[in-house]
């Protein structure tokens, strides 16, 4: 099955080569807006060349393997008439009477493909590529946006740092009495951590910006970072996050983007 997915990704990076190089643009905001999310989550897991093909193929094998059959897309167009026509969903399906079980069918053989897909590219994944998918899968991935306004808050005037602060302060703080009550983190440690952090001089703040998210949040979201964890926690976390990169219909054109402008950046 895996020599079968790489040959289908080959065989359809070659076929799409002109297009990977001219990406296709967006037709409305939001398909823009969802093709940025993929691109990030690209960039977070930070996917070897060789794991972009893996993740080709099992894009190709939903695409290929997962067609709806002439029978399934007759039964979904009768459907989608009905409910047109001002049925419900469920009067729609009924509707078709004996044929109902073309839609169990149709569900569970594309829910066993893609479940496979999942399974196959969580198995090439390492540790560490988990463990950042789980991040920005967590609500602990506004840290991210709070060290990168100190990065902005280090180029500004006391004046303004101290206007910024309080507005970081207050934004964090209501996130952490929502998610996280019991930690009773107070403004006055909001504020310390963003102060420390704006102090350090160019050459350490450079060096530890990226650590600081997950160093804050075991003050301000203990919590979430005892889930994060918790390998079983994690990893079903991360199973969410593969079956976007395998199912977004535009996927392959994304990912054939990202290999021609390189894995590692």
């Amino acid at each position: 099955m895996r020599a079968y997915r790489l040959v289908l990704a080959l065989v359809i990076g070659a076929a799409m080569c002109a297009s990977a190089q001219d990406l296709t643009p967006p037709k409305t905001l939001d398909e823009a807006q969802q093709d940025n999310n993929y691109a990030e989550l690209l960039n977070a897991v930070r996917l070897t060349p060789e794991q972009l093909v893996e993740l080709l193929g099992a894009q190709t094998v939903i695409e290929t393997d997962g067609a709806l059959r002439p029978d399934e897309a007759a039964a979904l167009a009768e459907v989608r008439l009905g409910i047109l026509r001002g049925l419900s969903s469920l009067e729609a399906i009924r509707a078709l009477g004996d044929r109902q079980q073309i839609f169990g069918q149709a569900q569970t053989r594309f829910e066993q493909l893609v479940q496979a897909e999942v399974k196959n590219v969580m198995e090439y994944l390492t540790d560490e590529q988990r463990s950042a998918m789980a991040w920005r899968a967590s609500p602990a991935r506004a840290l991210d946006n709070m060290v990168a306004a100190v990065g902005q808050g280090r180029k500004v005037s006391e004046e303004q740092w101290r206007a910024m602060r309080e507005q970081l302060t207050t934004a964090f703080g209501g996130l952490t009495s929502q998610l996280e009550p019991a930690a009773k983190v107070t403004p006055d440690q909001i504020s310390a951590l963003l102060d420390t952090a704006r102090a350090m001089d160019d050459q350490t703040f450079a060096a530890r910006q990226s650590a600081l998210p997950r160093e804050w949040a075991q003050t301000i979201l203990p919590t979430t970072i005892q889930r994060l964890a918790n390998q079983e926690y994690r990893d079903q976390q991360v199973k969410g996050l593969v079956r976007q990169l395998i199912t977004y219909r535009r996927g392959q054109l994304l990912i054939q983007a990202k290999q021609k402008a390189g894995a590692a950046h």
